[in-house]
Parts: C-alpha cells; structure tokens; sequence
C-alpha cells in the first residue's frame, strides 16, 4: 500500500500549536500522522512513540532546558566523587556520574544499575569507555582516556554503541568533560605577574 504520509489535506484544517515565549510555530500534525503510520504498519500502538506529541511535552522539555545545570570540566578526582553513595554532611545520595571516552554523564536514574550494590558499580564516578568497549570490568580499564584513543576498530564502534545508548536512547544528561590529568595545566604555573 502507498502512504500519503505527509500530505496535505484539504477537507480538514491544518492544526497550529504555539509555543511561549514567542518559538517558532510547532507543526504536531504531521508528527502524529508518522505515528498513526508507524502503528498500522507494526500493529504496534505507540511504536513510534511520536501519538504524544503536544503541546505539553514540549514545555516540559523547554523548562528541563531551563533548569539543568550547564556543562563544566571534571577532573578524575572531581568524578571520583559522584559515585552515589551517601553524603554524609548532607545525609543524601550523591548523583551517579560516569565518563564515557571524556563526556560524563548523569546516571542518577539509573542508579539501580550504575549506583551502590547494582551490576554496574564499579563505573560510577569513573572514566569507563575503554572498560565498556571491551565489555571488561577490568580495573585496569577504568580513569584510562588514553586507552579509548587506541581501541580496535570494532572496540570503537561499541563504544560509540554505548555513547549513543546513553544519549539517545536512555536520555542521561550530559554533565560536561573529563579532562585527563596530563593535560590540565601545571599547578605552578603563573598567569599573571
């Protein structure tokens, strides 16, 4: 069968949504046309995950923008200390942060997994690209940003697999970078005289 899928038609009114705070208009019609597309061609309800989208949404993800904390340099002791576990000054759970090939990421949601007593633990606050590459829990692995320059061919593509997991399908925040030790500046270094 042909779709029409994005077509226009003419016996019913093209739908506008308008964002605040004067945003270009948003075109949700043909988002939704995708959707109902996809779902008869799976049979699937919801496979395309794109039914929801409204006006609502997108002012969700507006304020999230708003509010998340801008991207800053970690240094491998700075990472160290995101590692979930407990704060005791503050009696709360620190986040769970981890570093893929240099780009540190918020797994706090998946603390379960990254945080204290998951499967994944020895990752949080810790450089672990060339350890998840490898699919290695390898000590050795780990705070090694060196060591994701040298991977293999098919180690790359795994670990850019795991970069865009993270990214994409798991949605964690990216925090900022790590920098390696050897390539922050001297601490006796003089900036001005």
């Amino acid at each position: 069968a042909i779709s029409n899928f994005g077509a226009q038609s003419t016996d019913r009114p093209q739908q506008h949504h308008h964002r605040k705070n004067n945003h270009p208009t948003i075109h949700y019609n043909a988002a939704q046309e995708m959707g109902k597309w996809c779902d008869a061609m799976t049979g699937v309800e919801g496979s395309s995950g794109m039914n929801g989208a409204t006006k609502q949404s997108s002012q969700a993800e507006e304020e999230e923008e708003e509010t998340s904390e801008p991207r800053r340099n970690f240094t491998v002791k700075q990472l160290r200390h995101f590692d979930g576990t407990k704060e005791e000054q503050l009696d709360e759970d620190k986040p769970v942060y981890l570093s893929l090939g240099g780009t540190v990421f918020d797994v706090s949601k998946g603390r379960s997994f990254y945080g204290p007593g998951g499967p994944y633990e020895v990752f949080a606050g810790r450089e672990c690209g060339a350890a998840l590459a490898k699919m290695s829990f390898d000590e050795s692995l780990l705070d090694d940003i060196a060591a994701c320059e040298t991977l293999g061919v098919g180690d790359k593509a795994e670990l850019e697999n795991w970069l865009e997991k993270l990214e994409h399908y798991r949605c964690y925040p990216i925090m900022g970078k790590l920098i390696p030790d050897d390539k922050l500046p001297s601490s006796d270094r003089v900036i001005s005289k």
